[in-house]
């Protein structure tokens, strides 16, 4: 522990000091009348952390000191001069102290600056702190169910579109469906179209045939003819025929006797 330095050594000379602020008072002066006050006790020198005697001084509690917002258990920096100054009471009760008003060797009146380096855990301060806090947490709270809130629009009204599309889509293969459908049910008659066409063209030439002979029938006389019906006939030719012809006038009409085989 260092040795402690008194405030005699340093007469005339400006420094900076570290302190705790103890209490806050009063005093009555002869002429000024009431004085508010502020202690500091636990002085050191800031430069080489080396404590002092006296180890607290009372200051006039000036704008610097309420400016800086100390309250009692702050850690505080000031600067100041040494100097001489009075201590101790004065006034009518002056008789009666055990500390009359003397003069010293300490600290100015007139602090250069002052600044705080550490708050005091004060249960005030601390329950002051917490309620920032909650008052903070309410905030983010309201905020988040806010952007909850806000989420869950988003869903559903993605839910909505989720089932429009779904919707849609089944329609979609619906239609597909009946339009695969449609194209089978054309694909069938195409087929049945291609084979009545190919059964016209099979029996085209015979039909011609018969009808030229039917002609020639009419034209000589009377006329028998026959169509074999087991026949086979084969693709583009004439249909086996067999005609039988009378020796009559051509008035009497022709008799044709056919069994053709479809």
């Amino acid at each position: 522990m260092k040795p402690r330095k008194s405030l005699d050594s340093l007469h005339g000379q400006v420094h900076r000091f570290i302190g705790v602020v103890d209490r806050f008072g009063r005093f009555e002066h002869s002429t000024k009348g009431s004085q508010e006050t502020i202690c500091i006790r636990d002085l050191h020198l800031a430069d080489t952390d080396t404590p002092i005697t006296p180890d607290h001084w009372w200051f006039k509690l000036r704008d610097i000191w309420l400016d800086a917002g100390v309250r009692v258990g702050d850690r505080v920096l000031f600067t100041v001069k040494v100097q001489r100054g009075s201590k101790g009471v004065d006034g009518p009760d002056v008789k009666e102290s055990d500390n009359p008003r003397r003069q010293v060797m300490g600290c100015g009146s007139k602090p250069r600056s002052v600044a705080v380096l550490q708050r005091a855990n004060h249960p005030k301060v601390e329950l002051e702190a917490l309620q920032r806090k909650q008052a903070r947490e309410r905030v983010q709270l309201a905020q988040a169910q806010q952007e909850c809130q806000r989420l869950q629009q988003v869903q559903e009204q993605l839910v909505e579109q989720n089932e429009t599309l779904a919707q849609k889509l089944a329609n979609a293969r619906t239609e597909l469906e009946q339009e695969q459908q449609a194209l089978q049910q054309l694909e069938r008659a195409y087929t049945q179209l291609r084979f009545a066409l190919r059964r016209s063209q099979h029996w085209s030439r015979p039909v011609l045939t018969a009808g030229t002979a039917l002609a020639i029938g009419f034209g000589t006389g009377f006329g028998m003819v026959q169509v074999s019906p087991f026949a086979p006939c084969a693709r583009g030719s004439a249909l086996p025929l067999k005609i039988s012809w009378v020796d009559q006038p051509s008035a009497i009409p022709l008799k044709l006797n056919h069994h053709a085989h479809f």
